[in-house]
Protein backbone atom coordinates (compact mmCIF):
# COMPACT_ATOMS: atom_id res chain seq x y z
CA UNK A 1 0.00 0.00 0.00
CA UNK A 2 1.36 3.39 -1.01
CA UNK A 3 -0.05 6.63 0.38
CA UNK A 4 0.89 10.01 -1.06
CA UNK A 5 1.01 12.62 1.71
CA UNK A 6 1.27 16.04 0.16
CA UNK A 7 0.37 19.67 0.55
CA UNK A 8 -1.22 19.67 -2.90
CA UNK A 9 -4.77 18.52 -3.57
CA UNK A 10 -5.69 19.65 -7.05
CA UNK A 11 -6.96 17.14 -9.63
CA UNK A 12 -3.62 17.23 -11.46
CA UNK A 13 -1.81 16.31 -8.23
CA UNK A 14 -4.19 13.41 -7.71
CA UNK A 15 -3.47 12.17 -11.26
CA UNK A 16 0.27 12.51 -10.68
CA UNK A 17 0.03 10.42 -7.52
CA UNK A 18 -2.01 7.77 -9.33
CA UNK A 19 0.43 7.73 -12.26
CA UNK A 20 3.33 7.31 -9.82
CA UNK A 21 1.70 4.19 -8.37
CA UNK A 22 0.15 5.53 -5.18
CA UNK A 23 -3.12 3.93 -4.09
CA UNK A 24 -4.23 6.74 -1.78
CA UNK A 25 -3.73 10.50 -1.74
CA UNK A 26 -3.84 12.53 1.48
CA UNK A 27 -3.52 16.30 1.47
CA UNK A 28 -2.05 18.05 4.50
CA UNK A 29 -3.03 18.88 7.11
CA UNK A 30 -4.15 15.34 7.91
CA UNK A 31 -6.40 14.80 10.89
CA UNK A 32 -6.64 11.77 13.15
CA UNK A 33 -10.12 11.15 11.76
CA UNK A 34 -8.78 11.10 8.21
CA UNK A 35 -6.07 8.62 9.15
CA UNK A 36 -8.59 6.39 10.91
CA UNK A 37 -10.84 6.39 7.88
CA UNK A 38 -7.92 5.64 5.57
CA UNK A 39 -6.89 2.68 7.73
CA UNK A 40 -10.49 1.40 7.76
CA UNK A 41 -10.63 1.73 3.97
CA UNK A 42 -7.38 -0.21 3.64
CA UNK A 43 -8.71 -2.92 5.92
CA UNK A 44 -11.91 -3.22 3.86
CA UNK A 45 -9.95 -3.20 0.60
CA UNK A 46 -7.66 -5.94 1.87
CA UNK A 47 -10.63 -8.05 2.99
CA UNK A 48 -12.31 -7.59 -0.37
CA UNK A 49 -9.17 -8.59 -2.27
CA UNK A 50 -8.67 -11.67 -0.08
CA UNK A 51 -12.29 -12.63 -0.68
CA UNK A 52 -11.85 -12.45 -4.44
CA UNK A 53 -13.61 -9.11 -4.85
CA UNK A 54 -12.49 -6.42 -7.23
CA UNK A 55 -12.61 -3.42 -4.94
CA UNK A 56 -11.02 -0.28 -6.33
CA UNK A 57 -8.71 1.79 -4.14
CA UNK A 58 -10.07 5.11 -3.01
CA UNK A 59 -9.16 8.04 -5.19
CA UNK A 60 -8.67 10.86 -2.72
CA UNK A 61 -9.00 11.47 0.97
CA UNK A 62 -9.29 15.25 0.73
CA UNK A 63 -11.76 16.59 3.25
CA UNK A 64 -12.45 13.29 4.93
CA UNK A 65 -12.91 14.98 8.23
CA UNK A 66 -16.34 16.34 7.46
CA UNK A 67 -17.85 13.94 9.96
CA UNK A 68 -16.04 10.93 9.23
CA UNK A 69 -15.63 10.44 4.08
CA UNK A 70 -10.62 8.44 -3.02
CA UNK A 71 -5.13 8.26 -6.66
Amino acid sequence: MLVALTGYDQEANLRNSRDAGFEFHLAKPVTVGSLRQLLQSVKELKSSREGGGNATPLQNHKGLDTSLTSC
